[in-house]
């Protein structure tokens, strides 16, 4: 009778085994295939972000769900003065505006909540000027509707908007 409980305990953790190892290789299987996807998307974006500094005036800046910069594009690596090595790592609020943490009306966290693109209008003081910038941002996301990446586009409209200024003034 032990033996027979033994032989029928050996059954059930083998059949076991074999569906956790099933399991498990359907898992990486997944994880193998959305890795795929992400990096596809990945150097897509990445060869926009790198042929936009001959095809526009716009910024465009790549960054995670944490603010963290992960690319940006010629035109935004050249209006900041900055070397990519001291961009991609950092946090974009911190290089591009110069705060310690994300502003209170920031894009970002909106498009982080809703997972769905947003646009503003942000003004900010820089080298004794007030700039206008008008930003999009949109998310990209995985299979599973989480936010892995957002995409910024940055327009400088401060001459648009000092245009206006001058013709008021008439």
């Amino acid at each position: 009778m032990i033996k027979n409980a033994y032989a029928i305990f050996n059954s059930m953790v083998k059949e076991s085994s074999e569906q956790l190892r099933s399991k498990v290789e359907s898992l990486e299987k997944e994880l193998a295939d959305l890795k795929h996807k992400l990096g596809a998307k990945s150097v897509l974006v990445q060869h926009l972000l790198q042929n936009s500094k001959k095809n526009t005036q716009d910024f465009f800046t790549v960054i995670d769900p944490e603010f963290t910069v992960i690319e940006v594009s010629g035109r935004r690596l050249e209006s900041s003065g900055k070397k990519r090595h001291e961009l991609i790592g950092a946090k974009c609020y911190n290089v591009f505006y110069q705060l310690d943490k994300p502003c209170e009306e920031c894009t970002v966290k909106q498009v982080l909540e809703s997972k769905k693109p947003g646009r503003f209008l942000k003004s900010y003081s820089y080298e004794n000027t007030i700039r206008f910038e008008e930003k999009s941002v949109s998310p990209i996301v995985d299979d599973f509707g989480e936010v892995k990446r957002l995409v910024i586009e940055s327009k400088d409209i401060s001459g648009y908007y000092q245009l206006i200024d001058q013709v008021a003034q008439r």
